[in-house]
């Protein structure tokens, strides 16, 4: 921040520091906003997500999974043996081809071999002739080529190892010593393709014997079948619960339509007991009163006939004479005794 010194002494903020700050203060607003934004994004209702896991589908899915890596490692495993075969035909025919060559080149050193004999006029039946084949066969087996000799030809040798060589000779050596690195080249390819002929026909044999594929396959039937058995246990397990919940809330309401009939029931008797009491109040009659006392019976009342009721109903200082009211209700309205028999009680009393 940059302050300027005026001449009076004062200070003051320079314009750009002010406007530094607006901006420092705009970002922090910015960086605010950005960070409500982060903890708004943070804020996820859990109602928007599917935090229980149906059990069934978690099962089918977990043996799904399992049963798919196993044929998947399966079929990495046979991918592999095949790829491990299919390197070896490879190096087969690369081995094939070095041997095709190498012939080639022997096959010309041959032909050299018969130009120079040509040159020279040599019969293939000559002593000279055959002395350079015992040689040339004895200088294969010093580098190392496998040469097998008679008892007669080792003593040959030795006698021509003292004698010396005709020019013929010295420059048909010299063309198979050239024609021993081709010939061993050959030798190597065709090791390295009985080799690699004996490991393709093992590998394929060893795979004959069990497929790992087919093997997967079961694994994988095996599981998901398990699974399906454990996963109809659990829906007979997940029906049964269902019914004896559907069981125990038909029992809770058939017991709660029952208590409310009760209820009612009682309600009823009870209304109609406090009617039958109070028309006996009104008519005094011998059958209203037994009418009454019947239905102070069918209630499980004490034995207290009508006329006890009555009269202890008479001590109550909050009661009045009802007979008294409705003789005075006769007296002032003119209304006869029959049309206050059919006075209605309500029943909500």
């Amino acid at each position: 921040m940059s302050i300027t010194i005026q001449a009076n002494g004062q200070g003051r903020v320079n314009q750009n520091a002010a406007r530094s700050n607006g901006l420092e203060n705009e970002e922090v607003k910015k960086q605010g906003r950005g960070q409500k934004k982060k903890e708004s994004a943070k804020n996820i209702f859990a109602g928007d997500l599917n935090l229980v896991e149906d059990p069934i589908a978690k099962k089918r899915k977990e043996a799904q999974q399992k049963a798919l890596k196993i044929v998947q490692e399966a079929w990495g495993r046979d991918r592999d043996v095949e790829n491990s075969i299919q390197e070896r035909r490879d190096s087969y025919n690369k081995m094939e081809k070095l041997r095709e060559e190498a012939q080639s080149v022997v096959k010309d050193l041959e032909g050299n071999k018969a130009a120079l004999r040509e040159e020279y006029s040599i019969d293939m039946d000559s002593k000279e002739q055959k002395d350079l084949e015992l040689l040339e066969r004895d200088q294969n087996r010093r580098s190392g080529l496998e040469e097998n000799f008679t008892e007669e030809e080792e003593k040959r040798l030795g006698e021509l190892m003292t004698e010396p060589r005709t020019e013929y000779q010295e420059r048909a050596l010299e063309i198979n010593k050239q024609e021993i690195k081709f010939k061993k080249d050959i030798q190597s390819a065709e090791n390295g393709m009985r080799t690699e002929l004996a490991n393709i026909r093992s590998i394929e044999l060893e795979k004959l014997k069990s497929d790992p594929m087919v093997d997967a396959q079961k694994s994988a039937e095996k599981i998901l079948e398990a699974a399906s058995k454990e996963i109809a246990g659990m829906l007979k397990d997940e029906a049964v619960d269902h019914i004896d919940e559907e069981l125990e809330k038909k029992e809770e309401e058939a017991k709660e339509e029952a208590e409310k009939k009760e209820e009612k029931e009682e309600r009823q008797e009870e209304i109609e007991v406090k009617r039958a009491i109070q028309e006996a109040l009104i008519a005094k009659t011998k059958e209203s009163v037994e009418e009454a006392e019947a239905a102070q019976k069918k209630r499980d009342m004490p034995d207290v006939s009508i006329e006890e009721t009555i009269e202890l109903s008479k001590p109550n200082a909050q009661t009045q004479d009802v007979q008294k009211k409705l003789n005075d209700l006769k007296s002032s309205m003119n209304v006869l005794e029959a049309d206050l028999k059919g006075i209605q009680i309500d029943e909500g009393v």
